[in-house]
């Protein structure tokens, strides 16, 4: 009919899924299939890995964003310089924010206060992380009990929970 236009398209989501590093986990393999799949319906999704841990195991749509950030130092240094780099880059210019393990939720909140509290933040929980990364964690005791407590704080962060 003349004079008619075609429904506006809805703008493009910018996701940012911030992962602890790519692995061979069931947990990383799922989120990696959750961005080609969210790329495939016209998303943009951007994943923020370590350069220690940026080899991912499945394979990714050409269209997903894999960013992986510069680190420096020795091993425990090298893994918080990350988490640092997280809290910088989480919610630059994202609309969603996706954390998907503790480790993941703070930066993920202290991107968001960076960034002007824009993006929605949801916390994908898929397991409960204060025993098996916590309590089950192969760390001496003050490790487990600490992880533990950084696990359980995470819950109550005020970011949406979705459990799977």
């Amino acid at each position: 009919m003349p004079g008619t236009f075609p429904p506006p398209t809805p703008p493009r989501l910018h996701i940012t899924i911030p992962l602890a590093g790519l692995n061979l986990s069931g947990g990383v393999k799922s989120l990696l299939l959750l961005a080609n799949r969210l790329v495939e319906r016209g998303e943009l999704v951007r994943l923020l890995v370590p350069d220690y841990a940026a080899e991912p195991p499945v394979a990714l749509n050409r269209r997903v964003e894999l960013r992986a950030l510069r680190t420096a130092g020795p091993g425990p240094l090298r893994k918080l310089g990350y988490l640092l780099r997280l809290a910088e880059e989480a919610a630059a210019g994202a609309d969603v924010v996706l954390a998907n393990y503790f480790l993941t939720a703070y930066p993920a909140l202290l991107s968001w206060l960076r960034h002007g509290r824009r993006a929605a933040l949801a916390y994908n929980v898929r397991g409960y992380e204060p025993w098996s990364h916590g309590l089950m964690a192969p760390v001496g005791p003050i490790g487990r009990y600490g992880r533990f407590a950084l696990a359980w704080l995470s819950y109550r962060l005020p970011l949406t929970k979705l459990v799977t």
